[in-house]
């Protein structure tokens, strides 16, 4: 479980949705913003468009949480992300799915 001080407040999507920069794969929509905060904070976004069943939903959720801890001392400088899920996570399985997150967070933000 991802603690709550690396969570991005919700009332703060809007503006890191519109001001930040988007990374695009198959499966994730990742975006980003940097913070002058001391710690990462995350933000995740599945739609009902990527499954009706709320079930299958939370589960997208708990996976990209699992991936993103289990990566979170990648990330050198304190950054607001929101992962956007898009339909083809569904059928991704989470190796390739914490391999995309790594990718993400190493690459783009140090």
């Amino acid at each position: 479980m991802l603690p709550s001080i690396y969570r991005l407040p919700r009332q703060e999507f809007p503006f890191t949705l519109k001001s930040g920069k988007k990374i695009h794969t198959p499966a994730l929509t990742i975006v980003y913003y940097p913070s002058t905060l001391v710690l990462p904070r995350f933000g995740i976004i599945v739609s009902s468009k990527v499954s009706k069943s709320a079930v299958k939903r939370n589960q997208i959720k708990r996976r990209l949480r699992a991936a993103i801890l289990s990566n979170l001392s990648i990330l050198k400088r304190p950054t607001d992300m929101i992962f956007i899920a898009k339909l083809p996570i569904i059928n991704t399985p989470y190796p390739s799915l914490a391999k995309t997150v790594n990718a993400a967070l190493g690459s783009k933000h140090n």
